[in-house]
């Protein structure tokens, strides 16, 4: 399979000279220092496959939610009909879930070849091709915005932060899917996961070794305090 090299939107000094703009200003508007959730950078929309954020809702219920709601009012695109998902019973179920994995290793290896097989012939890496460009232009929408006074320090900062994270990801798939066997057996890439959760005590850091992403999508039309939340939860091993 043939690899096409994609020319930068957003020069190398475009990108510098904003980066240099927003941590300057940001030295005089300090922000509170957030904790990091188990699954943050690492939970996908289901529906869209859009990273989902960390979102206050009320006074003290923290949600993981799509991040296209927060970004239609950046680039205008409309929001996913996924809704969001408590941090807390995201983040036992995701742990109890892997948990349990660690312990089947045959039926980590099946789905591993399974997903494989779907990846060869799903044309992912052209959408994922696709993704890396829109990502690119949406890097440069936003600069673009905070140089004209349209978005402040804060947010350019987040949004610029997000997404080279995500670029990351995309761009280290792209270079798995032009490998035959993503560079490693599913035999060693089941190990791995094994030895991440069962070789690592702190849980957080077990799930960066042991997951590339875990695809959140609720199925349920429940709503209130005492209402059941049903999802489908799809884990992705490294």
């Amino acid at each position: 399979m043939a690899i096409v090299q994609c020319p930068a939107i957003v020069s190398r000094e475009e990108f510098d000279k904003v980066q240099d703009l927003v941590a300057e200003q940001k030295r005089f508007s300090p922000r509170n220092t957030q904790r990091t959730y188990l699954l943050q950078h690492l939970a996908k929309c289901g529906v869209c496959g859009k990273p989902m954020y960390i979102a206050l809702h009320g006074q003290r219920k923290y949600y993981y939610v799509c991040s296209s709601q927060r970004h239609r009012n950046q680039t205008g695109e409309d929001a996913c009909l996924n809704r969001g998902v408590p941090v807390e019973i995201l983040d036992n179920e995701v742990w109890k879930l892997i948990s349990q994995m660690a312990l089947k290793p045959a039926s980590i290896q099946k789905m591993l070849a399974e997903r494989q097989l779907r990846t060869r012939t799903s044309g992912q890496l052209d959408r994922l091709r696709k993704q890396e460009y829109d990502l690119l232009a949406r890097q440069k929408k936003i600069m673009e915005f905070f140089t004209k006074g349209r978005i402040d320090d804060a947010q350019a900062d987040e949004s610029l932060k997000e997404i080279q994270q995500i670029l990351k990801d995309v761009r280290r798939e792209i270079a798995e899917l032009n490998k035959d066997t993503h560079g490693q057996s599913v035999e060693q890439r089941t190990k791995n996961f094994i030895d991440a959760l069962r070789n690592t005590d702190n849980q957080r850091e077990a799930c960066l070794k042991a997951l590339s992403e875990v695809r959140i999508t609720r199925i349920d039309n429940n709503r209130g305090r005492y209402a059941k939340l049903e999802m489908n939860v799809d884990i992705v091993p490294r």
